[in-house]
């Protein structure tokens, strides 16, 4: 069994096997057919070799997690936007909890929310609806397959 080549080490730098690739299509179509076959001094990097490493030139990581084994990826910009509204808007839910238990009010008497609070609950029940259109969604879905 051989095992999978995850990258090429060329010097003291690794390259992933895209990278290495477009490398030697380049290095090919700059050589003069006449003189002899130029190739990089490169040696393979098999899956057991190492787990994770920084492909040098497009700076991505590259690799498989040892726990998971699952492949690693890396967040972009537009990612961690995203994670802090998903964070923003769990501030919010867990104000809207603090805000709904920390009430003293008498039976029957709608509490008063911070404006966190309104916005978490306007969150929770939002993201209830999604789930709900989401179940219902699959089950037409699976309906018509039928």
């Amino acid at each position: 069994m051989t095992e999978q080549i995850i990258g090429y080490r060329i010097g003291e730098s690794l390259f992933c096997p895209d990278c290495y690739e477009e490398g030697a299509r380049r290095l090919k179509a700059v050589q003069n057919p006449e003189d002899p076959q130029v190739t990089f001094p490169s040696k393979p990097i098999k899956a057991g070799d190492v787990s994770v490493f920084i492909c040098n030139d497009c700076k991505t990581i590259k690799g498989t997690d040892e726990s998971t084994g699952e492949k690693i990826k890396i967040l972009k910009k537009k990612d961690f936007f995203e994670f802090a509204d998903t964070i923003g808007h769990c501030a919010r839910k867990v104000a809207f909890i603090c805000d709904f238990f920390s009430q003293k009010n008498k039976i029957g008497e709608f509490p008063e929310f911070s404006q966190d609070g309104y916005s978490g609950l306007h969150f929770i029940l939002r993201d209830l609806q999604d789930e709900i259109e989401s179940v219902v969604d699959q089950m037409y879905g699976k309906k018509r397959k039928v």
